[in-house]
C-alpha cells in the first residue's frame, strides 16, 4: 500500500489509484479478521537494566 501511494505524486494521481488502493486495504483488513490475535503480539521484553546501561552511555 505504502508503494502504492509513493506513486501518487499529484492529487490526480491519487484519485486513479483509489481502487488499487481500496482493494488492497480490503484485502488486508480481511486478513486480519481471520488472523490469530495472539500471533499479532509483541512478545519481546527489553529489560530495564540493560535500558538503563545505554542510557547512561550516552549521557556525558
Amino acid at each position: 500500500m505504502l508503494d502504492l501511494l509513493r506513486r501518487a505524486r499529484t492529487p490526480e494521481r491519487l484519485a486513479e489509484l483509489e481502487n488499487s488502493l481500496e482493494r488492497l486495504f480490503l484485502k488486508y483488513l480481511s486478513a486480519l479478521r481471520h488472523a490469530d490475535h495472539e500471533e499479532l503480539f509483541i512478545r519481546r521484553r527489553i529489560s530495564r537494566t540493560s535500558y538503563s546501561k545505554t542510557l547512561s552511555k550516552l549521557r556525558p
